[in-house]
């Protein structure tokens, strides 16, 4: 990927739903990962990946970037979690 770099910018603005114009489409499917998240059940990067019709590759690339930015919870296993406000992570 590209642009890591500028989708790290864009990571803390795109968890407030502050979309840029134009919007870049690492950023485009950072949205579309984040709406996946947002249920805060554990998903792995190939289903995510799957739903998308992109390769499990880019989503990984995607999810690392943002990691820190949007406080995702990561396990070998399981996948990947956006936590909720008051949820506690059990792996």
């Amino acid at each position: 990927m590209r642009d890591t770099s500028k989708l790290q910018l864009l990571a803390p603005d795109l968890l407030l739903g502050r979309i840029p114009n134009p919007c870049p489409v690492s950023a485009q499917r950072a949205i579309a990962i984040l709406k996946i998240l947002e249920d805060g059940e554990w998903h792995t990067a190939g289903a995510i990946a799957s739903q998308l019709g992109v390769k499990p590759k880019y989503v990984a690339d995607i999810l690392r970037t943002c990691k820190d930015a949007w406080k995702l919870a990561s396990h070998t296993r399981n996948g990947w979690m956006l936590p909720q406000k008051y949820s506690s992570i059990i792996v």
